[in-house]
């Protein structure tokens, strides 16, 4: 898929249920991405996106875990919220 047709899926940042970003740890030549650091965060950290149009969304970390590789425990993380969450 595109990544445009990805940004359909569920809400974004700040809306009503759980939304899910997505990005990689390192790139194709082991250097830093955008999740390199994901490792150090704990539970209570803050969490500030950046939306395109300049506003910010804030979020508080109240669970850390991992995904495997194959996606069994991806009702864990998919679930929908009556608030705005993110995954």
């Amino acid at each position: 898929r595109r990544s445009s047709d990805l940004l359909q899926l569920g809400p974004k940042p700040g809306e009503i249920g759980s939304s899910i970003i997505s990005g990689h740890y390192d790139d194709q030549y082991g250097q830093p991405a955008v999740f390199f650091n994901l490792k150090y965060v704990q539970k209570g950290a803050d969490i500030i996106i950046h939306m395109v149009d300049g506003s910010d969304r804030q979020f508080v970390v109240d669970f850390v875990g991992e995904m495997d590789a194959y996606g069994n425990n991806i009702d864990a993380i998919t679930r929908q919220t009556e608030y705005p969450s993110l995954t």
